[in-house]
């Protein structure tokens, strides 16, 4: 069986990659990969060592996908994740529904040319948000529950919501294009012939992840709390009883396994794949839950509304059980203690001043000495802040010593920065040196394709220090669809 994974190396579609190459012996996995997050930069070189071929690329792109080789399944696990993307000025609507859609029709157009079958790692955010929020609900333990004994909506039972409950707008942006996908992957599928499954997930929980906001609310929340940083209860009195349940994705392979070797005999194509009422606990809950492992740490309460922020979604997998004799294995408990090793990990040791500054002066000086770069004017160095505790905690911008510029002729004030990200207390050939090349402030200078422009920024990656990137086909920059952690 040869499959092919999309934003493979995310913390979804690493974790399911590794799960499949351990329970399936004989797979061939395949993966492509934009490398938009720096964290994706880890599993690019553990999961080669594994037996699974890399591709860099931007499904976004007919071009990049008609690269790849011929395979039996195409798994979806790409998305801009942000229930807020598109709206909350950090990335515009054309790009969250570019990445989510428009991403979503090249694959499906990959799986027609290939009669491959294909499988879409969807959320729960499909679910309407005026319906959500109109649910009939009491407190009880710190957490909002379904009020019982009175009429609850079609589509909810005292387990959760099922695949019957409203899809009505407005849903998110983000919600939007993913419902978007379900109807075109399920259009294409009975078009043209080849397998569709469609998987609603809960919210995505584990270690790999790294408390961005957009990986959802456990991993956020575990991260800021080990890492001291400011929290805050917003919405619903300020009393963090919103509830959510939550999913470890390795609970996801035996299913994905069974739906790629079986026929759909009868099956419905679209099916919730959650943790569960067993799988969910408040904000408040979980906030205890660090305070118990971490020590106590002030939160704040903030009552005021927040757009798209719902009071409970807890899924209904019934379905999926009933179908393919599935449930999640992975206890809420087993979940959130992932997550917390992930949050030690990611809180090394403090690294001193003079080591950094001695490791990001050989990064430069090596830059530097190439023919290519001497007319490089460096204007800064961005550098991991680490915070009491040692966590890496912010990106500070640090003035390194400007050279002359030789760009800009012509065209207006060009400048060229380097990013640098130094994951090891050395810096030498051996270990990993990522360096990241940003042009902008006037027209770009362009080393590869225009698509790899974003922001007015452009990225080249190098793998060892020194290692300056030319005119390679591989060479795509943020854009493309971020991984689904």
């Amino acid at each position: 069986m040869r499959i092919l994974i999309t934003g493979i190396c995310g913390f979804a579609g690493s974790t399911v990659a590794r799960g499949l190459v351990e329970s399936w012996p004989g797979v061939e996995l395949f993966g492509i990969e934009n490398f938009s997050r720096a964290g994706s930069e880890l599993n690019r070189r553990e999961l080669p060592a594994l037996g699974i071929k890399l591709f860099h690329g931007d499904i976004r792109v007919p071009s990049d996908l008609a690269a790849l080789p011929k395979v039996d399944w195409v798994i979806d696990a790409a998305a801009n994740p942000s229930v807020l993307a598109g709206v909350d000025g950090a990335s515009s609507s054309r790009q969250v529904v570019e990445h989510n859609l428009l991403g979503t029709v090249n694959l499906l157009e990959f799986c027609r040319a290939h009669g491959a079958g294909f499988i879409l790692l969807s959320t729960s955010r499909v679910y309407s948000i005026p319906a959500l929020s109109a649910l009939p609900l009491e407190t009880r333990d710190q957490a909002f529950q379904l009020a019982p004994g009175g009429p609850l909506p079609a589509g909810v039972n005292a387990e959760g919501i099922t695949e019957s409950f409203s899809t009505a707008p407005p849903v998110s942006l983000y919600g939007s294009t993913k419902l978007a996908s379900e109807q075109l992957a399920l259009e294409y599928g009975e078009s043209f012939g080849f397998a569709v499954w469609i998987n609603r997930c809960g919210v995505l929980a584990g270690a790999g992840q790294f408390g961005r906001a957009d990986q959802g609310i456990f991993s956020f929340w575990i991260h800021s709390h080990r890492r001291r940083r400011p929290l805050k209860f917003i919405g619903f009195e300020g009393r963090g009883f919103q509830v959510r349940d939550c999913l470890h994705p390795r609970d996801l392979v035996p299913l994905l396994i069974r739906q790629m070797r079986e026929a759909p005999a009868g099956r419905q194509p679209v099916q919730n794949v959650s943790g569960g009422r067993r799988n969910s606990m408040s904000l408040a809950q979980l906030h205890a839950w660090c305070d118990a492992r971490f020590g106590p740490c002030p939160v704040q309460a903030d009552a005021a509304p927040r757009r798209f922020d719902l009071p409970w979604v807890v899924l209904d997998s019934s379905l999926a059980r009933k179908q393919w004799e599935w449930e999640p294995t992975t206890t809420l408990e087993a979940v959130l203690t992932d997550a917390r090793s992930g949050a030690d990990r990611n809180c090394g040791a403090r690294r001193g001043a003079p080591r950094l500054a001695r490791d990001f002066r050989r990064m430069t000086d090596s830059v530097h000495a190439s023919p290519r770069n001497r007319s490089l004017r460096l204007l800064s160095v961005i550098i991991p802040a680490r915070d009491e505790a040692g966590c890496i905690a912010a990106a500070s911008r640090v003035p390194m010593a400007q050279k002359s510029s030789g760009f800009g002729a012509g065209g207006g004030p060009t400048f060229r920065a380097l990013r640098v990200d130094v994951r090891k207390s050395e810096c030498n050939e051996s270990q990993d040196c990522h360096y990241t090349e940003e042009s902008g402030g006037g027209p770009a200078r362009q080393n590869g394709p225009d698509r790899a422009r974003t922001h007015g920024l452009y990225r080249n990656r190098g793998r060892a220090c020194g290692e300056v990137p030319g005119n390679r086909t591989d060479d795509h920059g943020p854009g493309g669809r971020a991984p689904a952690n």
